[in-house]
């Protein structure tokens, strides 16, 4: 296994970590064998974490490089779950799964360019990673798997493992993570803000410029417009704050 596939898979581990701990607190542990909600909440089985092969100091080296253009989709995607949450209304333990998706969306680039969502898909649902189980690990790969023109169907390999009262839930994450490479447009270390304001018929995105301005990333904002209607039924505005 590639290292830097195995730094990916480390990274989304820690990634979600904390909003699953508090999307636990307060419940008992399950069983390994109980399911809860269609399997969603039961406790993940003990497995052997993979390590990151680069200390603190290498981030900054090419192997880590990748992580480190990761982490501002990761903060937006956590960013805009947060705000966006009287839209979306999705279970706490989506943050958790919106932010390892962030993080492992590019990973089937080490395969192939061509079609690599399909391979980020593949690797995620097949790939052991520290704290989740086989159903929420599915439930990441699907929201990664469709960030280039496909759109979740219900008979999609992707969505086959999983339940079909959660579609629409993972249809509301992967907008969400639409939204937030969107906003990270080949940025290096310029990295935008922005703010929400979720209106009864409109949601507003404001974007405060970096040095190098925000042209491309209002571009690719109000690309996702129209199926972000489809998803929540209104109208998305991405403007300049």
């Amino acid at each position: 296994m590639p290292q830097l596939h195995r730094e990916r898979l480390a990274e989304a581990g820690r990634a979600g970590a904390q909003p699953r701990e508090r999307a636990q607190a307060g419940r008992g542990e399950q069983d390994e064998g109980d399911q809860v909600g269609g399997g969603l909440g039961q406790r993940p089985a003990r497995r052997r974490p993979y390590r990151l092969a680069a200390g603190p100091g290498q981030v900054g080296q090419p192997e880590g490089q990748a992580l480190v253009q990761a982490e501002p989709v990761r903060a937006h995607a956590v960013q805009l779950y947060r705000d966006l949450k009287a839209l979306h209304e999705l279970p706490p333990e989506y943050e958790s799964w919106l932010a390892a998706a962030a993080v492992l969306s590019d990973t089937g680039k080490f395969i192939n360019h061509q079609g690599h969502h399909r391979h980020t898909q593949y690797i995620v649902s097949s790939s052991e990673i520290y704290g989740y189980t086989q159903l929420q690990r599915t439930m990441i790969s699907a929201i990664a798997r469709y960030l280039g023109k496909s759109r979740p169907q219900p008979g999609d390999r992707a969505l086959r493992n999983i339940p079909a009262l959660e579609h629409k839930n993972v249809q509301f994450a992967v907008v969400l993570l639409r939204l937030a490479v969107a906003l990270n447009q080949d940025r290096a270390s310029d990295v935008l803000r922005v703010a929400a304001k979720v209106y009864p018929k409109r949601v507003y995105l404001e974007l405060e410029p970096g040095r190098s301005g925000a042209e491309l990333e209002l571009w690719s904002l109000r690309k996702e417009a129209d199926y972000f209607r489809e998803v929540f039924g209104r109208e998305l505005f991405p403007t300049l704050a």
